[in-house]
């Protein structure tokens, strides 16, 4: 893959024109319905308001840190060994790798809305209904990826969510009224209150957490694997430019062989014109999320080592 010059990386990073069309494509919103969604609902969706946005990154922010801390604060209530230690390091770790990608994620809302801009103009500039129906495909293709993932994802906090209220609800019902019994959370936490007493509160918390650090991975996730369909379009419609320009039909009916070389020039360069677009996002995107992997990845690894 070609690496692109200083000058190069400041044009890319710093053009900020963009067309009424590419700001105006209803065929984008549709693609990008979901993304749409779950990137409003954590406050990263760059063309929704400043203000909603700042109280929903602030209320996200608050969510995921407080899943943090409070169950860190075990400690200071609860003896140390080794079990309790590792029982709370296999969950703090990776939801402190959730707040760490939401933060850096709000840093760079500028970058992210680069990117959409880029989707929209590489919409505008398509010339015919073949290239259209390619980067359909492909953006269906994406739709697809992050409906299921979706899907997985939220019924799996559903269930979860639904266990743990009816589990201790119905063991609450069928307990003796004389015994009191002790409901247990699903992670070791310290809020400094009455867990008993609180005990539905304290777990709606912990489940508002866990909805708030699932929903920005999936979000962002979800937005990555639709950029790299996104890509793998502009690819196969720079193929389809090439082999146009080169074949026999399209020479049909034109005699002068300096009008024939015009034409096939014209189709090559503008195949490779799609080509370069396609390797400067991929560029875009290594350069945006290689940092922010490369932060995350050790809490990857060892909330992994945690876990065996």
């Amino acid at each position: 893959m070609p690496k692109l010059s200083g000058d190069s990386w400041k044009e890319i990073r710093h053009k900020r024109v963009i067309t009424p069309e590419c700001q105006n494509c209803p065929i984008i919103n549709r693609y990008y319905s979901i993304n749409r969604i779950l990137l409003l609902c954590i406050g990263l969706w760059p063309y929704q308001k400043s203000s909603f946005r700042q109280i929903v990154i602030t209320f996200t922010t608050i969510m995921l840190v407080s899943g943090v801390v409070f169950q860190l604060t075990t400690f200071i209530t609860t003896e140390y060994d080794i079990d309790i230690l590792l029982h709370v390091l296999a969950y703090s770790i990776s939801w402190l790798s959730y707040a760490l990608k939401y933060n850096m994620l709000c840093l760079n809302i500028r970058q992210m809305r680069y990117f959409m801009d880029r989707v929209r103009c590489d919409w505008a500039e398509l010339n015919n209904m073949q290239e259209i129906k390619i980067i359909k495909e492909y953006s269906a293709i994406g739709r697809f990826i992050t409906l299921i993932t979706t899907l997985f994802i939220y019924i799996s906090i559903s269930c979860f969510i639904l266990i743990q209220f009816l589990s201790n609800f119905l063991l609450d019902m069928i307990s003796n009224k004389n015994e009191s019994r002790v409901r247990q959370f699903p992670v070791l936490i310290e809020c400094f209150i009455d867990h008993q007493k609180y005990f539905f509160l304290i777990l709606l918390f912990l489940c508002l957490v866990v909805l708030s650090g699932l929903t920005t991975v999936v979000a962002t996730e979800t937005l990555n694997m639709t950029y790299i369909q996104h890509v793998c379009g502009l690819f196969e419609i720079a193929s389809c430019r090439i082999e146009q320009a080169l074949h026999k039909n399209t020479m049909r009916g034109i005699a002068s062989p300096i009008e024939r070389s015009s034409i096939i020039c014209q189709g090559i360069i503008s195949g490779f014109n799609m080509y370069k677009k396609a390797i400067e996002f991929i560029e875009m995107l290594k350069v945006h999320y290689t940092w922010a992997y490369s932060v995350l990845l050790p809490f990857g690894v060892l909330s992994l080592s945690v876990n065996l």
